[in-house]
């Protein structure tokens, strides 16, 4: 009898942290207490709750373990009211520990549910709170719909890992088209709950794209077609990606903010609106019909990811001093030369490495060469000579294709000055600031500012400010999204040029 009692002592003792660790996601509670959801594998069922006093379940002691009931005062239950006196220091409203502890759970925007910037005011009825519970879309967070199948722990599913690739962590889509497409994108986001306060009438009738911290595209109108238009917004309301988005990502390191008007590889010629309202980005027209860039063999497309740099403005009644000529009305462009294909509207961190002259028909027309502050290849680029040493003869293909663009249609070559020799990284930072001097000048209005659209919405010194009543009719005026049109098969031919 004695024999058979030892024996199921140690098949308990055995048995119990193996049952326990497997298939289980384990928080840290006290120093010498720990909690264990128990999931089911293939299904949404969180388990049971259980609660030892082992901080590993590799320990070799077997842990003090309680499974936890309805009635017991030790579940981890947001519907409970706090009552230190009556709950153990784990319970999830405990300031010193959980719920409203930043260092846990509650109200930590890394952790959980109540950060508006990453779903927790979720009116729909769910945190979809993509570091906790991207696996359970139905049951995130802190569930405003109560717990499911009657299980009171069932507001907390165990955290599961954030699945979104770090390249891709800044491009959250959700379509939201007359029901059309998914409320939620893959990570989560909600662009009408999820970090967005305001609910403007066009919010359900455009595609919405978080691009950076606090800045969504809003899409109208048909891509490949007249109608298409790309405005910015944050969670104030429409902006100006020329004007309302920052030259600096961060001053002091010298990052600067770069608004992708064409991913790499595309041919549709976007650009920022200078003359209209809110600077949106749009496909631009020459004699009444879109235009593509043509692919010169052996390029497709355009070979860097390309854009502008914000509140930076080549002044045309400026005569460059570098140069001898004047500029092209334009902020300054970028060539973003990362591995990785933006989305076009993306918002980068980018630094700088160097710049191109380019004389564009009598106008110059400056290419600031830099990458994206993300990409793998970022540390080892410093400088312009670094581009060469790392991406031997890209510099030159670069000049080449700037050379050649125009070609097909019928035009000269174009020209570079300094024999088109790039530029280090500190000529490009003055060539930078000078152009944003010319866009302060613009925007305070101190220049003369042509057709250019002067409006802002946040810039406290412009000289015309909008309403965020008046830029929100803008976008409402626009067409309501749709599917892209279909793109003629002739902007897939290949150009044949020599270099003369």
């Amino acid at each position: 009898m004695r024999l058979i009692s030892t024996g199921i002592l140690i098949l308990a003792v055995l048995f119990v942290p193996r049952a326990c660790s497997h298939d289980t996601d384990w928080e840290d509670l006290e120093d010498d207490t720990h909690l264990i959801w128990s999931v089911n594998p293939g299904t949404y069922d969180t388990g049971a709750l259980y609660i030892t006093d082992k901080p590993s379940i590799s320990h070799p002691r077997q842990p003090r373990i309680h499974r936890a009931s309805s009635n017991s005062p030790q579940l981890i239950n947001p519907a409970r009211p706090h009552d230190s006196a009556m709950y153990p220091p784990w319970f999830a409203y405990n300031p010193s520990r959980s719920g409203y502890d930043p260092s846990r759970s509650g109200y930590d925007p890394s952790r959980s549910g109540y950060d508006p910037s990453r779903s927790g005011y979720d009116s729909s009825g769910s945190g979809y709170n993509p570091s906790r519970s991207v696996n359970y879309p139905s049951r995130s967070g802190y569930n405003p719909a109560g717990p499911v199948n009657n299980n009171p722990w069932s507001f907390l599913p165990p955290r599961s890992p954030n699945s979104i690739a770090p390249a891709e962590a800044n491009i959250r889509e959700s379509l939201s088209v007359n029901s059309k497409f998914p409320q939620r994108g893959s990570d989560g986001y909600h662009p009408h709950f999820g970090g967005l306060l305001r609910n403007d009438p066009w919010n359900s009738t455009s595609r919405i794209t978080r691009v950076a911290n606090g800045i969504y595209t809003v899409e109208r109108g048909r891509l490949h077609d007249h109608s298409y238009v790309m405005f910015y917004k944050n969670e104030n309301g429409p902006i100006s990606p020329m004007h309302d988005i920052p030259l600096f990502a961060n001053e002091g390191n010298k990052i600067f903010n770069m608004v992708v008007e064409v991913p790499r590889w595309t041919n549709a010629k976007m650009e920022i609106a200078t003359k209209e309202m809110l600077n949106p980005i749009k496909q631009d027209v020459k004699k009444g019909k879109l235009r593509y860039v043509a692919n010169v063999f052996p390029h497709h497309g355009y070979m860097w990811n390309y854009g502008a740099l914000p509140q930076t403005w080549e002044n045309p009644n400026h005569v460059d001093e570098s140069t001898g000529e004047k500029g092209d009305n334009d902020p300054i462009d970028v060539c973003e030369i990362g591995y990785r294909v933006a989305k076009r509207g993306e918002v980068l961190q980018v630094k700088v490495l160097g710049i191109l002259g380019l004389l564009d028909e009598g106008e110059t027309d400056w290419k600031v060469i830099a990458i994206d502050v993300n990409d793998p290849l970022a540390p080892q680029l410093s400088d312009i000579g670094d581009v060469e040493q790392h991406m031997p003869g890209f510099l030159k293909a670069t000049v080449e294709w700037f050379k050649l663009y125009k070609v097909p249609d019928g035009k000269p070559e174009n020209q570079f000055a300094f024999n088109g020799e790039a530029k280090d990284r500190e000529f490009a930072h003055q060539i930078i600031l000078g152009t944003h001097v010319q866009w302060r000048d613009l925007v305070s209005g101190k220049a003369e500012k042509g057709e250019v659209d002067i409006n802002a919405v946040s810039v406290p010194y412009a000289a015309s400010v909008l309403s965020a009543e008046a830029a929100s009719k803008i976008i409402t005026d626009s067409a309501d999204f749709a599917e892209p049109a279909a793109i003629e098969p002739k902007v897939d031919q290949w150009h044949y040029v020599n270099l003369k």
